[in-house]
Formats: structure tokens, sequence, C-alpha cells
């Protein structure tokens, strides 16, 4: 460790209108454990080889930094982590059948380079930096995402997201919501909602890059309204990571449609796990058994508050990285 407590960490993070997305606290975390650190939020090349880079959720949302280190001698470019927190394709080994891409996820990979976010185009960037041998430390954050790549002969660590104050807390306030889908409105989602409203289940859902009511502590408040946390992914199997923190910090149940790994948490013990044509059925029991609730969401919130926060999930990350450039030094 005390090799890269010499050289500057810059941590790239994609640029929002309204909020920079999670896992917040990055840098200020890095600061407090006495690293030199920086966020970068423009898609640029790197400056200094001297520097850690530390890419945060997409390698596709930065081609041009990708390319640079792609293009660039060992000597030449910085220590390299990337934490992938989003989609990649499900494992061919789970039998399940790949997503299909929408018109707007279609066009955003012909036209918007650095836009797209389908799991094809995130699992070509990681690609195309594994040809280069890059990056040093390749981290994701569930175990379906490590089976994926292991399944195309690339290595990766299992390195949860984790908590931090920014994504919530309880308040203690008079729960009005019953069920909450927070998350962008894909084609799927949409069906989804139709058919649990068709069971007589009320749903609110909401999502949006833009609208500041659903960031920040805008958003706590909102969650803090909520008894159940509806997760459906955008492909089926796929843990969502994110949203397992979110409602868990701000007091909300997950109900989610089942997943292929969802270590470290435990369906039944920290979430409830059921097919969608379970799901209602599943809804109305947690919703008339409110101390059942409840303790699922106690069990839960010891689990983030305890192993999954994030100064635990960045000492692995460090680790890797000190192990990473213990290597490379080596080789020289």
């Amino acid at each position: 460790m005390d090799e890269l407590r010499e050289r500057p960490f810059v941590v790239y993070r994609r640029q929002w209108a309204v909020h920079p997305p999670e896992p917040a606290g990055i840098v200020e975390a890095l600061r407090d454990a006495g690293y030199e650190a920086r966020g970068e939020r423009d898609d640029r090349p790197f400056s200094d080889p001297r520097e850690v880079a530390v890419v945060v959720s997409n390698a596709a949302w930065f081609p041009r930094l990708c390319a640079a280190l792609r293009h660039s001698s060992p000597g030449e470019r910085p220590l390299v982590a990337l934490w992938q927190s989003e989609p990649l394709p499900v494992p061919r080994a789970s039998g399940l059948r790949r997503e299909r891409l929408t018109a707007r996820q279609l066009a955003r990979m012909v036209v918007r380079q650095g836009a797209a976010n389908d799991v094809y185009t995130n699992a070509r960037a990681i690609q195309a930096l594994a040809q280069a041998r890059l990056p040093d430390v390749l981290a994701v954050i569930s175990g379906e995402r490590a089976a994926y790549l292991r399944e195309r002969g690339i290595a990766s660590h299992l390195v949860p997201l984790g908590y931090e104050p920014d994504l919530g807390r309880d308040l203690g306030v008079d729960r009005d919501v019953d069920v909450l889908l927070l998350g962008e409105l894909t084609p799927r989602r949409r069906r989804v909602v139709r058919a649990l409203r068709k069971r007589g289940v009320v749903v609110s859902a909401v999502g949006s890059w833009t609208d500041p009511a659903l960031w920040g502590e805008d958003r706590t408040r909102l969650l803090n309204r909520v008894r159940i946390d509806l997760n459906v992914s955008r492909t089926p199997g796929s843990f969502p990571g994110l949203r397992f923190l979110l409602a868990l910090a701000n007091g909300a149940l997950p109900v989610s449609e089942p997943l292929l790994d969802p270590r470290p948490f435990v369906a039944g013990e920290h979430f409830v796990e059921a097919r969608l044509a379970e799901m209602p059925a599943a809804i109305r029991h947690y919703l008339d058994r409110e101390e059942e609730r409840r303790a699922v969401v106690a069990r839960g919130r010891e689990l983030v508050s305890g192993e999954l926060t994030l100064a635990r999930s960045l000492s692995r990350l460090l680790e890797l990285l000190a192990d990473a450039s213990s290597a490379t030094a080596s080789r020289r």
C-alpha cells in the first residue's frame, strides 16, 4: 500500500445533469484514507503515467480514455482499475435467454459513442481492454458478471458496491407508498408494472436521470415513504447492486424477481425473492405483515452497515491495486 500512497488517484465518473452515479464519496474516502485523489467526470485521456486511474461504473462511458490506455505502452500509462457495476450479458451457463436490445439502445450504439449502456456495448468495452492486457484490476459487483467474463477467459474480482451515508437513512416517517419501482422505465419494466397492476397491486413507478426529485435528499425522502421497493432488472437475473443498498438504507423492503447470484445478500434473509407470477402474493404478504417486513429490513440494514460499506469495498480494491502494482514492478 505504501507505493500507492505516493501516486495520485484519479476517479473517473460519468457526468450527469443532476447527480453523479453512485457509489458516491470514493474521492472523499480515498482522501480520508490518506491518498491524494481527485475526481474526473469528462472522457479525456490520462495526463500522468504516475496516476492510479479508477474507472467507476462502466468502461464504455469513457471511449477516449480507454483508447488512450490501449494505445500506450505499460510504462507510459497509469495503473488502472475498472470497477464495473453496469450490467453485462448473463453467462451462458445460466440457461437464460440473452437480452434483446430496444430501438433506443440500438440507436445509442450507432450514433452516440460513450452514451450507450446496453450489455453488449459494455462487454465489448471490457473485451477491448482485455486484448491490451488491461485493466490492471478488473472488479465487478456480482458473481454473475464475473461468471460471464470467466466464460470469455477474462479474470475479475468480486468487489460489491458499498453503503455510504449519501445513499440515505431511515427518517422514521410514515410510509404511505406501498410499492415503488425506482429506475428507468424500460419496456420490460413497463410490462411488469402493467401486469402487477392488473392483478391488483398498486405500483408507483418513476425513473429519470434528470429529475432532481429522484436524487440526493429528495430521493431519501421519497424512499422513506416506501414500504416495498420493487426490483425488476433490465436483464433478467442480473444483480441490481445499488437498488438493494438504496432500499435498505432508507428502510424499504427489496422485493425482487429471481437473481442468478445476489451474494452477499441472501433471499429470505435480507430481501424477498419471487417469480413474477408469484410476486403479487409475496407483496401482499409483506404489506399485511408489517413486523415480518421490518424484520427482513433490519437484517438487511445490518448487512449493509457492517459488511457492505464503501470503506470496506474500497479497502479491497486498494489491496488488489497494491498487488497489481507489485506484480508490474517485478516484471520490469
